[in-house]
Formats: structure tokens, C-alpha cells, sequence
């Protein structure tokens, strides 16, 4: 048994006898640890509502990384929560946000850390904070510039959660069958099953038996299986065979 090169996820052999409950359970427990990691890191949708000087976020997934369009403006003195919960608000330089921070229409890029938010601005409300302090090392190209690769990692991130999941519910299909077939002169025998459908075929009898899958003629559409001896590839001919396949 081999194991993926990012993940160490088991993959099956050819020659292997397969538990699922030590073998294939864990893969599921892992990809579910880093679909959630992959989640994480996306950037959440809220929306935000100005009440007072009250700016009331509310996120989507409840991810800490979140984004929304400023329905008012930034003033000296605003608060916000972000679920319902009072945050207190900094800009990326660790600075109190002043009036004009951001304004309405303003894409807001957050950070949530605990019970602290750190905003990053985009260019609109960059604009209006004063950078002559020497201190500031954010311009309004830079946040601009962190927004816009902030959403592009956002795509990216949310194409990988979907593909994570495509094959979490494709590894959930998987089942198997001990079958018994009689091989021909050659060593070969046809499931009669679809050749998409089947992932893995092992030999369970004779014993130290090798069992592959290949596809039949081009007009063919079932899997066949060709059985042979662990130490060669002469296939054994009529021979009564206990395959176990594993097919979706």
C-alpha cells in the first residue's frame, strides 16, 4: 500500500488485502481536518448595518477572515460588533480607525482575532487617513493591492473546499463484493462490470494470486480482470477465482 505525496493518504494496490475501518476510515478523518483548514483561510461574505454609531457586521460562515460593503461612514468614536459581539476595531498598523477610515460603498477587508478586528481599507477609504505619520507603513496601493489578492486567494481557496468534497462524496460510494469467476485460456475473465464503475479488484483465491483490471475491446464497455501468479505474468487458465471488487 502506497500513500499520496501532500496528504499521506493510503492508496490501494493491486495486491493488497484492505481493511476500510484502519485503512480507508482515517483518509476520511484527514481530508475532513483539511477541508476545514481550507475553510478557514477563505474569505467570509458579511453585511454590515449602521445603526447610530453603531456598525452591526454579520458573517456568513462565521469564518475570521471576512469581507462587506460599508452601508455608512467611518466616524471618530464608531463601534462594532461582529455577530452580536462588541469588537474593538484597529487598521493594519495597529492604529484606532479616524474618521473617513472607510465610507459607504467602501469594501471592507476584516480580520477577526478574538475579540479584536483589524480592518484593511480599500483604496476609497485609504484615501482619507493621514499618512504623513513616518510611522504608517500602509499606503492606499498597498491595501488596495492586499484586497485584490485577498479575493483572488478567496477563488482559489474555494475551488480547492469544492474539489476536497467532489472526492470525499466519491469515497463515500465506494463498496465492495467477493465475486466468483472462471478465467479463460489466458488467464482472463469479465466482471461484467462497467469499466468507469470499478476501482480496485484483489484475489482472495487461488491464494498468492495477483488480480488487475483492464478495459475489453474498444466497443466493450465491462472491466475484465486478468489473474497470474505474485512472481509472474503467465495467467492462470481456467480457473475458478474469488475476486473481491470494489466499485462506485
Amino acid at each position: 500500500m502506497q500513500t499520496t505525496t501532500n496528504y499521506g493518504l493510503n492508496i490501494v494496490e493491486g495486491t493488497d488485502i484492505v481493511n476500510p475501518l484502519t485503512q480507508l476510515n482515517p483518509n476520511f478523518t484527514a481530508l475532513d481536518t483539511d477541508l476545514k483548514a481550507v475553510s478557514d483561510l477563505t474569505i467570509d461574505a458579511a453585511s454590515c448595518v449602521k445603526t447610530g454609531t453603531v456598525h452591526a457586521v454579520t458573517r456568513t460562515l462565521a469564518n475570521n477572515i471576512f469581507k462587506f460593503t460599508a452601508t455608512g461612514n467611518w466616524t471618530t468614536g464608531d463601534t462594532m460588533t461582529v455577530d452580536g459581539v462588541s469588537v474593538s476595531v484597529f487598521l493594519a498598523d495597529g492604529e484606532a480607525p479616524l474618521t473617513g477610515a472607510y465610507v459607504i460603498n467602501s469594501e471592507v477587508l476584516c480580520i477577526l482575532n478574538g475579540t479584536r478586528v483589524t480592518l484593511f481599507v480599500n483604496q476609497v477609504g485609504a484615501g482619507n487617513v493621514n499618512f504623513s505619520d513616518t510611522n504608517v507603513r500602509y499606503t492606499a496601493s498597498d491595501v488596495q493591492e492586499a484586497v485584490e489578492k485577498a479575493s483572488t486567494a478567496a477563488g482559489t481557496a474555494y475551488s480547492a473546499t469544492q474539489s476536497v468534497s467532489d472526492k470525499i462524496s466519491s469515497m463515500n460510494d465506494i463498496q465492495y463484493e467477493d465475486r466468483s469467476y472462471t478465467t479463460d485460456a489466458n488467464g482472463y475473465a469479465n466482471t461484467g462490470l462497467s469499466l468507469t464503475k470499478v476501482v480496485n479488484a484483489v484475489c482472495i483465491s487461488p491464494d498468492k494470486c495477483v488480480t488487475e483490471v483492464y478495459c475489453n475491446a474498444a466497443d466493450d464497455p465491462y472491466a475484465r480482470i486478468f489473474v497470474h501468479p505474485r512472481n509472474s505474468y503467465t495467467g492462470i487458465s481456467n480457473a475458478v477465482c474469488t475476486v473481491r471488487i470494489w466499485s462506485v
